[in-house]
């Protein structure tokens, strides 16, 4: 599983169960100032009903909200978000985190994993959380 597949699969499931198409810049702009978008609203599929994916969405906000993944909060912002730790044979976990925000009118999606680093919610989750900030504020304006 790649940090990009479950970014859409939290992705996914703010959306209410339709897979949107990714894509790394929202927009290009050329050194004259104009801009053209890259961005698009097309999906990619349907893979859950919009009944499961809000189910799971309440399930990933209690996780932010008194669960594993607090380290996550942001004032002011709900966000939905669920811890994954990934062990090994031998060495330390690596460490997961896959979040969206904020939950109510989903904005931004983002999975942070850190290799050999230990417990998703204690090392990518406030990560996660940094991400969010940003982009939030950079969508704002």
């Amino acid at each position: 599983m790649t940090p990009m597949r479950m970014a859409l699969v939290g992705a996914t499931i703010a959306s209410g169960g339709t897979t949107p198409r990714p894509y790394l810049a929202r927009s290009l702009r050329a050194s004259n100032g104009r801009s053209r978008s890259l961005a698009s609203n097309a999906s990619l599929a349907t893979p859950i009903s919009s009944d499961v994916a809000a189910q799971v969405k309440v399930l990933m906000e209690a996780c932010v909200a008194r669960g594993t993944g607090t380290a996550a909060q942001i004032k002011g912002v709900k966000v939905a978000g669920k811890t994954g730790t990934a062990t090994l044979a031998t060495g330390r976990p690596h460490a997961w985190f896959v979040a969206f925000a904020p939950s109510g009118a989903p904005r931004v999606a983002v999975a942070v994993v850190v290799e050999h680093a230990g417990y998703g919610g204690a090392i990518s989750a406030p990560i996660a959380r940094q991400v969010l900030i940003a982009a939030l504020k950079r969508i704002k304006t």
